[in-house]
């Protein structure tokens, strides 16, 4: 390490530079004095010829390597001696940053902790997420008919929840505005398996058609709409024109899989008479003792029924799972 052997001999080799120095202007000083100019004249000559002494020393040391980390000592001998007299000012300078850097690490603590930290579903090996498969091999979303074929027909789940993001457009309690939301089949929070820390959520009653309308807000929406009352249930929220009854508040970080929502809706399906789009994603819950393997078997021998049965929309069309992205989500 030529650059730290230098730092370490910075003295020598400054001695050295300067008997060079001295050596090559003597000598040619010498070389004029032996054609005959006059001493006082040759000295001063050959320092004229040789040029900026103080440049000379500084290009050499650069070329040793530790220039940069020279300068950066000197501007910290000066930053040190104009502290040493500004004592008062030094005081104020340090107890600042002091408090900055102790404010700036509690806030970071405090926002990880409530905003950043990931929420970890239970079990979240036993999640998956189960996609249609495109004739091509590419995974889709999901049609309506089928998943509620899905839900109906499987062994390997203990249930199956569908979501679709829907834009939330909130009026009454404050300025209107839009924010993100989802419809989501009964039982999504169950599979999810994290309860809500007010209230309650959406029931198989709610997902009728026809039924109340009702909403369940995410924890941060509840925090900046509502100032985080615990009244706030049963009060009614206008979302998309209609007049929905608050029926709970989820925690700080829920999220479903791949999804962030400020309010949850019910999904109604009209299982009379399903849609053919394929729109939704699907989450579910493995039954114990129940692999991933045999549940991928047992979906597929699904999907091959559903292809038989409505081959105008299934005609080579399959289903696989997937794992719920890691089942580790923020909000």
């Amino acid at each position: 390490m030529p650059v730290l052997r230098g730092l370490f001999n910075r003295s020598q080799e400054e001695r050295e530079l300067d008997e060079e120095m001295r050596f090559h202007l003597a000598a040619e000083a010498q070389l004029r004095i032996d054609r005959g100019e006059p001493a006082d004249s040759a000295e001063r000559s050959a320092l004229r010829d040789f040029g900026n002494v103080t440049l000379a020393r500084e290009v050499t040391r650069d070329m040793w390597g530790w220039g940069a980390l020279e300068r950066a000592a000197q501007d910290l001998r000066f930053a040190a001696r104009m502290l040493r007299k500004n004592v008062a000012f030094t005081a104020v300078a340090l107890a600042a940053l002091t408090l900055g850097i102790g404010a700036t690490t509690a806030m970071f603590s405090v926002v990880y902790s409530v905003l950043l930290k990931p929420m970890q579903f239970p079990e979240p090996d036993r999640l998956a997420m189960v996609w249609e498969r495109q004739p091509s091999g590419r995974h889709n979303v999901v049609q309506t008919h089928n998943f509620l074929d899905w839900r109906s027909r499987n062994r390997s789940f203990l249930n199956i929840a569908a979501y679709v993001s829907v834009p939330a457009n909130l009026s009454g309690d404050g300025d209107p505005v839009q924010v993100p939301g989802l419809r989501v089949t009964a039982g999504i929070f169950e599979i999810l398996g994290v309860p809500p820390v007010l209230g309650r959520t959406i029931r198989p009653e709610d997902d009728a058609v026809g039924a109340p309308a009702v909403a369940v807000l995410s924890n941060g929406l509840w925090q900046r709409r509502l100032g985080g009352r615990a009244d706030a249930l049963g009060r009614k929220v206008l979302v998309n024109g209609a007049a929905c009854e608050i029926i709970g508040v989820m925690p700080a970080g829920f999220a479903v899989p791949s999804q962030t929502a400020d309010v949850y809706l019910p999904m109604q399906f009209d299982l009379a008479h399903p849609g053919r789009g394929r729109n939704y994603r699907t989450v579910a819950r493995l039954k114990p003792n129940v692999s991933l393997a045999a549940a991928q078997a047992d979906m597929q021998d699904v999907a091959a029924q559903l292809a038989q049965e409505r081959p105008d929309d299934n005609y080579r069309w399959s289903a696989f799972w997937g794992p719920a992205a890691g089942a580790c989500y923020i909000n």
